[in-house]
Parts: C-alpha cells; sequence; structure tokens
C-alpha cells in the first residue's frame, strides 16, 4: 500500500526541491510498475528516512530518499540479484552507481528511465526468485553438514 498524499506531503516538504522532484519521478514510476509492494518510510539504520517498497514477506525491494549534498538515491534489489540486468543496463548506469545496486544522482531526469522502468518491471518477482533460490541453497548446504 502507498503513502497517503499527506504522509508524502509531509515527507517531500523536507528535502529541496531537485530532491522532491526526483523522488516523486522515480516513486511513480515504483507505483506504476510495483503496485503490490508495501511503500513506508524506513526508521532503520541501514535504509533510515528513506522510502521504501517491501515485497509481501517484507523484503526490501527497491529504496529512495534524500542523501547528503543534495543528492538522491535509488537502491534497486533487482539489479543486484540479475545478471541479465548488468548486462543489459550496466552500461547506462554505471556513472551513477555508487554501490552494487545503488544510483546516486543529483536528479532524476539525468538517469537513464527506460532501463530503470525495464528493471521495475516484474524486479519483485526476481527479487522473490533468488531469495528462493539462496534459501534453497542454504537448505542444501546445511543437509550436506548434518549427513
Amino acid at each position: 500500500m502507498a503513502l497517503s498524499t499527506e504522509q508524502i506531503s509531509e515527507y517531500l516538504g523536507k528535502v529541496d526541491e531537485n530532491q522532491a522532484e526526483s523522488i516523486q519521478i522515480l516513486r511513480s514510476l515504483v507505483l506504476q510498475c510495483e503496485p503490490d509492494l508495501d511503500e513506508q518510510v524506513c526508521t532503520d539504520k541501514w535504509y533510515g528516512g528513506l522510502l521504501v517498497y517491501n515485497d509481501p514477506k517484507g523484503y526490501s525491494v527497491y529504496a529512495l530518499g534524500p542523501r547528503a549534498n543534495g543528492k538522491t538515491t535509488f537502491h534497486m534489489l533487482p539489479y543486484y540479484c540479475s545478471a541479465v540486468y548488468h548486462e543489459r543496463h550496466g552500461v547506462a548506469l554505471k556513472k551513477f552507481l555508487s554501490g552494487k545496486s545503488c544510483l546516486l544522482f543529483k536528479h532524476a531526469r539525468e538517469l537513464p528511465l527506460d532501463s530503470i522502468k525495464d528493471i521495475l518491471t516484474g524486479g519483485a518477482s526476481n527479487v522473490a526468485k533468488a531469495l528462493a533460490q539462496r534459501d534453497e541453497s542454504r537448505k542444501a548446504k546445511s543437509k550436506k553438514k548434518l549427513s
């Protein structure tokens, strides 16, 4: 479920104009491509102060929000989990990457929005598959140790 208009207005009122516009652009894409994700303002130490988008199991799939010096960050776990996305969009995203799945930028208009929209389309289901594979791998390793 998305935050209310009032909650978003309050959130955006605390950031500068470029950050607010960037957050609105990317938030709109996330809500358009991934309408079933739960949107909330994160309070933990990892994504504290960012808007996070969680799947039904509570995994954070995306995180978006302001950073220092008027910059904005957008974390995309589907990009992190997919060699296909790296191959398809790595060159376009390279100058904005500040981590394995984190984009850092001054304004969303600079970003390759077509690449981001492709990653957002079905991204949560790709993360769910990657996490399920990880869990199966861990179970298999655990069973081997017990044998």
